[in-house]
């Protein structure tokens, strides 16, 4: 990334300008899409893209839209189930991409994730384009057999479109590794084999072609740019603080990884509440406590405190793994931490960033932050295609490799041309995909 000028084919076209999106929300209140659109433009007149880059990159390929109604065994629905696979871009390579199963999730939600993950995959070097999926529900109010029948139901209706060297799924919030065994033999079953080294879901379970280490890669990842970070900041880890929003499987791994580091988690929150202890929480009994009441909440080992007042903690590093839009111009000014570390998608809107950068926080973006997952993903890929079997000591090996290769990059970047880590990122990702687009030529 010697120049910020990205030649194309077509440079006479005008630039479509940021003042040209859409302000129909409030900024603290704007949509994973409107986030990932004007972080988009902003990165577009970085690198001087033309019109029809813009055009190109500024949409999805491709937007599927099903209803599932499937027959229930113990329970009936009151209502269809929206569902979405969004296609976000392939120039890279096939689309790969988790699910979303949230009550609240939306189309706006799903084509804004897709969008991210383009950039990921682009800037961790992946041969992947990017794509998400959305189900419109809340997975686990349903009986086990239920949840399956909804899994294969949704496979079912978009599986033309998905696939191998198509479209690979993953999980995401609301799913697990669970799901993707149901998902990767919901579309092998009518083909009348296996599959199992046809990948049409990463993060299955080991018995039908998963990888060691997944269910705790993106947490790794996070970790390994923790590290990095402060290693380039001076700061040593056995005397640093962490507070962690959000304790699902990123932020339990994330955990799990910074004790091991001896970093002082002094607090960690879930959508039940938080706890709190400036002496340090014992993680390993914080562990337990969860398997037990499948929550923090009530954890006897520190003081309640609420996910906002969590967020406003005195402590070196602050780690968003919960949902976006966590962290906004309302609260920015009161964020005390030196390193933000992006474990959940969004979780600091595009305002907020720049607030914080100023101050001279130093945020590693989320795309390259949570990009441990994806990682991992693709060497389950890779493993599958090579019939091999990689150990948790060669997974993690690859991937703290490639973490630390795409940090460095990314911070020499932030370095060469004056800007944040978070401009940086996505000035490469977007710059790598419309390397690939211009590569494979402009059809008319």
């Amino acid at each position: 990334m010697a120049a910020n000028k990205v030649k194309t084919p077509s440079e006479k076209h005008a630039a479509i300008p940021v003042e040209s999106l859409p302000e129909t929300l409030s900024p603290q209140k704007k949509s994973i899409w409107t986030e990932a659109q004007e972080q988009f433009h902003r990165t577009a007149d970085l690198l001087g893209l033309d019109k029809l880059v813009r055009l190109k990159l500024s949409e999805p390929r491709r937007i599927i839209e099903v209803s599932l109604a499937p027959k229930l065994k113990h329970g009936e629905l009151d209502a269809p189930i929206k569902a979405w696979r969004v296609q976000y871009n392939d120039a890279r390579g096939p689309f790969k991409g988790g699910v979303r199963a949230m009550e609240s999730v939306t189309l706006e939600d799903v084509k804004g994730l897709g969008m991210d993950m383009t950039w990921k995959c682009a800037l961790h070097e992946l041969p992947l384009g990017g794509a998400k999926g959305g189900i419109r529900a809340n997975l686990s109010k349903y009986h086990p057999e239920d949840r399956e029948t909804i899994m294969r139901e949704y496979v079912r209706f978009i599986s033309n479109d998905v696939g191998p060297q198509k479209d690979v799924l993953a999980p995401d919030i609301g799913t697990n590794e669970v799901d993707m065994g149901y998902m990767q033999d919901a579309f092998s079953w009518p083909a009348g084999r296996s599959l199992v080294t046809d990948v049409v879901a990463t993060a299955r379970p080991l018995s039908i072609g998963g990888i060691a280490g997944r269910t705790g890669a993106t947490g790794r990842g996070v970790v390994d740019t923790i590290e990095s970070a402060a290693k380039h900041l001076g700061i040593k880890l056995d005397q640093a603080t962490a507070v962690v929003q959000g304790y699902g499987n990123v932020g339990q791994s994330t955990v799990d990884y910074l004790a091991q580091d001896k970093v002082k988690v002094t607090a960690v929150s879930d959508v039940e509440g938080g706890v709190y202890n400036p002496q340090g929480l014992d993680t390993a009994k914080l562990k337990e406590w969860v398997k037990k009441h499948k929550t923090v909440k009530g954890f006897p080992g520190g003081t309640s405190i609420s996910n906002k007042d969590l967020l406003e903690l005195q402590c070196d590093i602050l780690v968003p793994a919960a949902t976006e839009n966590q962290i906004t111009r309302d609260n920015a000014g009161k964020i005390k931490a030196k390193i933000i570390a992006e474990a959940a998608n969004g979780p600091t809107t595009v305002e907020a960033s720049d607030m914080l950068s100023k101050r001279g926080v130093f945020i590693i973006p989320d795309i390259l932050c949570n990009g441990g997952g994806v990682v991992v993903s693709y060497l389950e890929m890779s493993q599958s295609a090579q019939l091999e079997q990689f150990t948790f000591e060669e997974v993690n090996e690859r991937l703290k490799r490639r973490m630390d290769k795409t940090f460095n990059s990314v911070l020499a970047l932030s370095k060469e041309k004056g800007v944040d880590m978070r401009t940086a990122a996505h000035m490469i990702a977007v710059k790598n995909v419309v390397d690939s687009m211009v590569s494979r030529g402009f059809l008319p």
